[in-house]
């Protein structure tokens, strides 16, 4: 009675409500027929919109620009996309030459046939156009019956790598590693990366939170992969010791932090090849301690051909919720969706609203790629859906969707992040928001997710019933953590990376090397403190230097917003074995504006 009276409250607490979604593709002028397999939903040309990407097979690719809320226009010829008949699959959609815009990788082949995937480079600054450099990229066009693909910076080598699976048996996972200059070179079995299967969508992210992004690929007809990255450029298949083998009809592996404990979960969706569909989608949470646990037993999950999938927060309540595609190659299915929570006793409450919330109002369809994300920036979360089925049968040929959202009236703020240090991207990157009820937010910036599909990169924190974000820590690749206070709700907020990195061991009578990076132009000024302390400063940040502080310098980060600062250490015995507290004060040279106090660096002495 007690525990279900708890479960009631908690459930009361994050306003577990309903959402409502109305198709406005014709209106918005993306309701193109298509064989759609993945879908993005990023700003291509750098204006502020979100501009909509729909990955086909069988036929050319389209590109949406939104030239206005709400508004969109086909710019595929327009921005030099040459018409291309590959039998396209996924899309993954990141800035993988680190110049401030983002590029699109797409892999091809799929169940058809091996081809050559596609690197598009991002030149619209430069030449109105994109650029294809597949060959020039060297192995990125790598030739094989190409499923899933998902990125990270797998290496932490500041920028983005590219992992994908293959459906052509027997054949195992492939690793493309950046060499940072445009070329990527397949470094699969170096890795570990040998267990043969026929290996459907993927998902990435570091589930074991030791600062190593992880990957996951979903089997269909063996069992699973689980890849641990050990930090050494090896990966250990660790699936079998997390139990998550699930060795039968798994169309993808998507990693999401369902009850928000910052512990990556997992979501299983079953493609079901014959009829009666028999096998149950899958839900697992991590345990902290080094295994998933299936949960999915009484959540109601049913058993279908999950093409489709995503998951993102979909009312707004901050917890993710599921999105599922169903169909198959001989027929048409209806879409599902669940809203998720945590039950109040350490497990989750599925509400399925596949039928209230209005997604079935056209009926079936051949659901495949869907990008979730807030397109018209009205403050609530909308669905781009890629609709289609086999490019042999013109009679698969299917519309998109826009599904546009319900305001349910929760609170939110948005955060679009630009690394320095880490990939420009910041892929990877863990955003935790504190509300005004001590409630947690975990949000991952990804890109490659579900049916190879690339959400907005605006990290949205929906609030449920809270009313105030107290604090957002980001949690950077590069091991930088920033710290925002108080950001102000119901709107968007660029944030650049920003904070100190010890470069080198500080050694007595050697020298003290720090990296500084930050929004370009701003002048660093460091202080030192023999005690960590901690302050909130509303407007500038997190002080977490004891005072007094004491001054050591400064630099002026280049436009490209790095700078290296690099201080005497005296040739004193005394100072070995000693730790001080380094923090930066971040600010305009001219102005003083534009303040941001660093993460405190703890600098041991050797």
């Amino acid at each position: 009675m007690i525990r279900a009276l708890l479960a009631a409250v908690l459930l009361e607490g994050v306003a577990h409500s309903q959402v409502s979604y109305t198709n406005l593709a014709s209106a918005a002028g993306i309701s193109d027929l298509s064989y759609g397999r993945a879908a993005a939903m990023v700003d291509l040309d750098q204006d502020g919109l979100l501009d909509l990407v729909a990955v086909n097979t069988g036929m050319p690719n389209q590109f949406y620009r939104q030239t206005q809320l709400g508004k969109f226009v086909d710019v595929t010829a327009a921005w030099g996309l040459v018409p291309d008949f590959r039998q396209h699959w996924s899309g993954v959609v990141a800035d993988f030459d680190n110049d401030g815009d983002d590029d699109v990788y797409i892999a091809t082949g799929g169940f058809m046939l091996a081809e050559s995937n596609q690197l598009l480079r991002n030149d619209l600054s430069t030449k109105g156009k994109f650029s294809d450099v597949s060959a020039m990229a060297q192995d990125a066009d790598i030739v094989a019956q190409n499923f899933g693909a998902t990125t990270q910076d797998f290496d932490n080598d500041g920028d983005l790598d590219l992992f994908l699976t293959t459906s052509d048996q027997p054949s195992h996972c492939l690793m493309l590693s950046n060499n940072g200059d445009g070329t990527f070179v397949d470094i699969s079995l170096a890795v570990g990366f040998y267990q043969p299967g026929n290996f459907m969508h993927c998902g990435s992210g570091d589930f074991d939170n030791d600062g190593w992004p992880d990957v996951g690929a979903g089997n269909l007809v063996g069992p699973n992969v689980l890849y641990r990255n050990n930090g050494n450029a090896t990966f250990t298949n660790f699936a079998g010791i997390m139990g998550v083998t699930s060795p039968k009809n798994n169309f993808g592996f998507v990693l999401e932090d369902f009850d928000n404990d910052g512990f990556l979960d997992l979501f299983l969706p079953k493609y079901n090849n014959l009829q009666p569909a028999t096998d149950i989608t899958e839900l697992y949470l991590n345990d902290k301690t080094g295994a998933f646990v299936d949960v999915s037993a009484g959540l109601g999950l049913t058993a279908q051909t999950d093409m489709g999938h995503n998951t993102g927060d979909l009312d707004g309540d901050g917890f993710p919720d599921i999105y599922i595609g169903t169909g198959h190659p001989a027929f048409k299915g209806l879409d599902i969706m669940y809203l998720v929570t945590p039950n109040g006793t350490g497990g989750l409450h599925l509400d399925d609203v596949s039928v209230t919330s209005g997604i079935q109002a056209g009926g079936e369809t051949r659901c495949h790629g869907m990008a979730i994300g807030d397109y018209d920036e009205d403050g609530v979360v909308d669905v781009f859906t890629n609709n289609g089925g086999p490019s042999a049968d013109p009679t698969t040929l299917q519309e998109h969707y826009l599904l546009h959202g319900k305001d349910n009236g929760h609170a939110w703020a948005s955060f679009e992040l630009e690394g320095r240090r880490s990939n420009r991207s910041a892929i990877g990157a863990h955003l935790v928001a504190t509300t005004n009820t001590g409630r947690e937010v975990h949000l991952w910036r990804r890109a490659g997710q579900g049916f190879g599909n690339t959400n907005s990169p605006r990290l949205r924190v929906g609030l449920g019933s809270d009313t105030a974000i107290s604090k957002v820590a980001l949690r950077w690749p590069s091991g930088i953590v920033q710290t925002l206070l108080t950001p102000a709700l119901s709107q968007r907020h660029q944030v650049v990376e920003t904070g100190l990195l010890l470069a080198a061991p500080a050694v007595v009578g050697g020298s003290l090397d720090l990296d500084a990076v930050g929004p370009g132009g701003q002048t660093v000024q460091l202080y030192f403190s023999l005690v960590p302390f901690e302050l909130a400063l509303p407007g500038i940040g997190m002080l977490q230097l004891l005072p007094p502080l004491t001054p050591l310098g400064g630099v002026v980060l280049s436009a490209a917003g790095q700078g290296a600062l690099s201080l005497p250490i005296p040739s004193k015995p005394g100072l070995a074995g000693l730790t001080v507290f380094v923090q930066g004060w971040f600010h305009d040279p001219v102005t003083f504006g534009n303040t941001t106090l660093s993460n405190a660096v703890p600098v041991a002495i050797h």
